[in-house]
This record gives C-alpha cells, sequence and structure tokens, in this order.
C-alpha cells in the first residue's frame, strides 16, 4: 500500500486482469515458500511507528509533504492524512538488546523529524488518536495528494455506495455518518515485524492471536476520539468502521470487514491467510505491474498490494529479498506513550507469542477462535479491565478473568519467550517490568489520559476544548521525557 501508483481510473477489465494475476500468484507463493532454503536465517524485529504532527497550539499540522522531502530517506513514508507520517526501523536481530536498539533509533528519528518539523512550527507526536481532532481536521482536503490515496478512497466509497457509519459506545456514544475515508486517518500504530521460519508459521501465528488482546489491554492509548470518551482503545472501532466496504447492500453484509481479526485459527501456514484475503474481498486498486520472469523467489507484487489493502490485526508478510522470509506484522498496538513504552510493549507481545508457540497446540481446543476474537474487542473496550477467557495451561479447560490478572501471570512466559529468542537477560527484566509496573499501578496510556482529562474538567474554568489541548501539551512533555507511563503524573 506504500506503493504510488499512475492513476485512479480503472475498467472491469482491469479488475478481471488484477484478479487472475493474483490467483495465479498464489500458486506461485505456496512453491516459493516450500522452496529449499526459503525462510532460513536468523530471527529478526522490525517496526513500523505512525506518527502525527502537531503545530504550536497542539493542533494538527497538515505538512507531512514538506518534512519528508526535507528528510529524505525511504525509511519515512506518507500517510492517509497530511498531519500524519510513518516511520520504518531497520531490522535487527531478536538476540541480545533488540528493543534497546530500535528504541535508540527511533529516539534518533524523534530528533531528526523534530528539527524539520521545527521548521514548520510543529513537532511529532506518538499518541493513537489526537484528542484535539475535530471534524474540521477530517475533511477530504486533509487527504495526502497523492493518488495511491485518492484511488483508496474512491474503491473503498464505490464499494461502499453511502456514507461510513460510526458508531461507538464507551462513557460516551459517537454515533454519526462521514462521507470520506479521513477518519481511517485518526489512527496511528505501533506494529511489529516478527520474522519466522515457515515450518513454525501456523503455531507462531496463533500465539500472536492468543497474545494480541493482552498486549492490547496493557498497551491502550485511544480513549478519546471528537471529544468523547469511548473506548480504551478506540482505534480497534474506528478503523474497522471508517472503511467498512459493505454497506447496505445485505449480499456484502455476510462477508467480513476489511479491517478484522481473523477468521479462525491457522491450520498449516501462511498460504491460507493470503488465499483468505483473495476469496473474501474485492481488489480496491487492480494496478499490474510489470509481468516477472519465473524465479526463485518472485516478487508477487499484485498479491502483496492487494494483501495490503485487507487490514487484519494480525498479517502475514512475504518478503523475498535475503533469499526469502515470511514475516508477522502485528498491527493492533497503538503508538506511544513513549519510545520506552512501545520498546517493553513489543518485547512483552514477541516475548508472549515465542513463549505460547510451543504449548499453543495444546491450549487451542479449549478456546474456539470466536472467544478469541471476543476477548480481543473485550481488550479494546476495557483495557486492563477487560474480562479474558484463557484457557487452562494444566487440564483441558477455560477460565474466565480480568486481563490484569493474566497479564500478571503471562509474564513468566514472555520472559522464558524472550529467553528462547537470546533476548539479553537485562534487557528482558528492564522491559518487562515496565509492564508489570502498568499492571501493579492500572496505568495505561488510555488511563492517564482519562485521569488527566477528568483532572482538568474538574476545574471549572477550563472550557473543554482547553481541556484538551492541556492534555496534549502535558501528554507531550511527558513523552519528551521517554518515563515509562506507569510513573507519569496527572497535572493539576
Amino acid at each position: 500500500m506504500g506503493q504510488d501508483i499512475k492513476h485512479t481510473e480503472f475498467t472491469q477489465a482491469d479488475y478481471s486482469n488484477f484478479y487472475e494475476r493474483i490467483v495465479s500468484q498464489l500458486n506461485d507463493f505456496e512453491q516459493a515458500v516450500h522452496t529449499p532454503g526459503f525462510g532460513n536465517g536468523a530471527t529478526t524485529i522490525g517496526a513500523e511507528l505512525e506518527l502525527y504532527l502537531i503545530n504550536r497550539q497542539f493542533q494538527p499540522s497538515p505538512c507531512n509533504m514538506a518534512v519528508i522531502d526535507e528528510y529524505g530517506s525511504n525509511q519515512l513514508d506518507l500517510e492517509l492524512n497530511q498531519y500524519n507520517l510513518e516511520y520504518n526501523s531497520k531490522p535487527v536481530n531478536a538476540k541480545g538488546t533488540p528493543f534497546s536498539q530500535l528504541g535508540a533509533e527511533f529516539k534518533q528519528a524523534f530528533s531528526d523529524l523534530n528539527a524539520i518539523a521545527d521548521k514548520h512550527d510543529s513537532q511529532v507526536l506518538a499518541i493513537g488518536i489526537l484528542p484535539t481532532l475535530s471534524h474540521s481536521s477530517l475533511t477530504p482536503d486533509v487527504i495526502t495528494p497523492k493518488k495511491r490515496y485518492y484511488a483508496l478512497a474512491k474503491g473503498l466509497k464505490q464499494l461502499r455506495g453511502n456514507a461510513f457509519h460510526i458508531d461507538i459506545k464507551g462513557d460516551d456514544h459517537l454515533e454519526m455518518d462521514w462521507d470520506e475515508v479521513t477518519f481511517e486517518g485518526a489512527n496511528t500504530s505501533f506494529q511489529l515485524h516478527w520474522r519466522v521460519s515457515p515450518d513454525e508459521f501456523a503455531d507462531a501465528f496463533n500465539a500472536v492471536q492468543l497474545a494480541t488482546p493482552l498486549a492490547l489491554a496493557v498497551s491502550s492509548n485511544s480513549p478519546l476520539f471528537l471529544g468523547k470518551r469511548l473506548w480504551q482503545e478506540t482505534r480497534i472501532a474506528l478503523f474497522m468502521q471508517s472503511i467498512d466496504y459493505r454497506g447496505l447492500d445485505m449480499a456484502k453484509q455476510s462477508r467480513p470487514p476489511r479491517v478484522h481479526y481473523g477468521q479462525g485459527w491457522v491450520r498449516r501456514g501462511a498460504y491460507e491467510l493470503f488465499a483468505e484475503s483473495v476469496a473474501l474481498f474485492p481488489p480496491l486498486m487492480p494496478i499490474l505491474f510489470d509481468e516477472e520472469t519465473k524465479r526463485r523467489n518472485p516478487g508477487l507484487d499484485e498479491l502483496r498490494l492487494h494483501q495490503g489493502s485487507v487490514w487484519t490485526w494480525n498479517r502475514p508478510i512475504y518478503d523475498r529479498r535475503n533469499k526469502g522470509h515470511l514475516r508477522i506484522e502485528m498491527r493492533a498496538l497503538p503508538a506511544g506513550p513513549s519510545i520506552i513504552d512501545m520498546q517493553a510493549n513489543a518485547a512483552y507481545l514477541i516475548g508472549l507469542a515465542n513463549g505460547l508457540k510451543h504449548r499453543v497446540k495444546y491450549l487451542l481446543p479449549s478456546l474456539p477462535f470466536e472467544y478469541c476474537r471476543r476477548n480481543f474487542y473485550n481488550a479494546a473496550k476495557y483495557g486492563l479491565n477487560a474480562e479474558i477467557l484463557w484457557p487452562d495451561s494444566k487440564v483441558p479447560a477455560l477460565n474466565t478473568e480480568y486481563a490484569w490478572s493474566i497479564i500478571e501471570a503471562s509474564l513468566r512466559i514472555a520472559e522464558e519467550g524472550l529467553e528462547d529468542l537470546g533476548v539479553d537477560s537485562q534487557e528482558i527484566r528492564k522491559m518487562l517490568d515496565i509492564i508489570g509496573n502498568r499492571v501493579i499501578y492500572r496505568r495505561t496510556g488510555s488511563t492517564w489520559q482519562l485521569s488527566q482529562l477528568q483532572q482538568l474538567m474538574n476545574q471549572p474554568a477550563i472550557k473543554p476544548e482547553s481541556a484538551l489541548t492541556r492534555l496534549v501539551k502535558y501528554y507531550a512533555e511527558n513523552q519528551a521525557s521517554n518515563k515509562p507511563v506507569h510513573s507519569w503524573e496527572v497535572f493539576r
């Protein structure tokens, strides 16, 4: 989806030819994955961090084109709305201190980007949803002027056939219709890439699906949208609803949304997930690339483009580089609150998934996939206080516990998983202590934002708009300190 395109108008023949191409490439993919030597190599971890640009008044600042032009690196990419950017880290070896290495790279990127943004009276901010967003900052003119975004917006709107309907209930209730896809751009994420071998892919992917609700609950950082207190992770509902192509067409309603948590446990490997995307979702942008000659590891450009337009919260990545390999992209975690928090979030999710990977076959019979999906949305709604269905580790049984309790008990599994990857013991302790302290203090990015907002709203002289502005100001100051969120002060 990061590739730019030359046109935005497509014929029915374009769609038919594109579909034929991706069906053919499914076979090429299966052959490539089973080629001797495919996927051999060290386990690596990478990340993508989506960022806001905000001005001196802590409002969105639509200057991403100017910033990226001056930054001049292919590690930085544009996003749908003009006040968002995406920074792509270099992959690091899982052995040693991978999370500290990622943190050091992000610190340098923040410094460089802020130096450029400052020239435009702006700064970068890592936060799931910017609390100072307003309706005026979500109009069509905020879309980044690139053809790929216009084509994406047009394709989704054509499939939808009517306005996108938003209906999210939390402490407050947001219900409205919106004609544009710009609400999708309100969501910024911290996405992880974990390289896994093809023969372990099914177990690793299932373990990631099992672990993600817990990681989401302890990492939540998006409780506010358009001045309303909604879910602990409002991004999850907003992203799905803001680009739900199904509309009022009952035939489409029987299909899943393009943003979803999955259709079931993976049985054999990554092929199932690519085939599922081809079978269930119509192409959005039928761009045909040059025919490639048959090679050991084909590019599969059309198939990868299509897979990039189906936004499962965890999804497979095929990469022909480095002799060819597979990655699991974990897309559910929010940006922020601080760099050290994101390092800890990455360590906990990857460590827990790797720790569960070898026992997942024994756990899944107790947890039908529908229960795992339910866990995910409960975690998004209620955060640490979500009720989670969790398989018993000793006997085939299913227990219901609060997310915070399961997270606390799971830290040992995450530790084992990180040890198995070869992560340095001091690195493990530092990262998981941050997660443990969040549980002890019941403090996530979302609970801090809500507590800070309540503190401000208790002051009669402060109007709601000013309270949201001050909230972002205090949040930015805390983020700049790079202290973990469990230690953030609530300003009076």
